[in-house]
């Protein structure tokens, strides 16, 4: 008698758990809007932004552990865009599409 109940109730327990994980399951958003994203590292550090700043130019940054933007990327209203790059030692790169 006891083994038949702990095998009902392990059974009702599995089926909940499987239900649970099935409706815990979303559809994707279809849109996300905001004005700005950040992704921060395990230590609650922004790494990387996206946003549109006041003048309208949509910008890309990724930065190090240290704060330092190693990449930004822009595109201004105007249709014209820009790539900056730092190395290792700082020094900055232009690269004009």
């Amino acid at each position: 008698m006891t083994l038949g109940l702990t095998t009902v109730n392990l059974g009702l327990f599995l089926a909940t758990l499987a239900q649970a994980r099935l409706s815990g399951a979303q559809a994707p958003t279809p849109v996300l809007r905001a004005r700005m994203f950040e992704l921060v590292d395990e230590r609650g550090r922004m790494r990387a932004r996206l946003n549109i700043e006041s003048g309208g130019e949509a910008v890309f940054r990724l930065v190090d552990q240290e704060g330092t933007i190693r990449v930004k990327l822009g595109a201004a209203e105007d249709g014209s865009g820009l790539l900056l790059a730092n190395d290792a030692d700082g020094l900055e790169r232009v690269i004009v599409p």
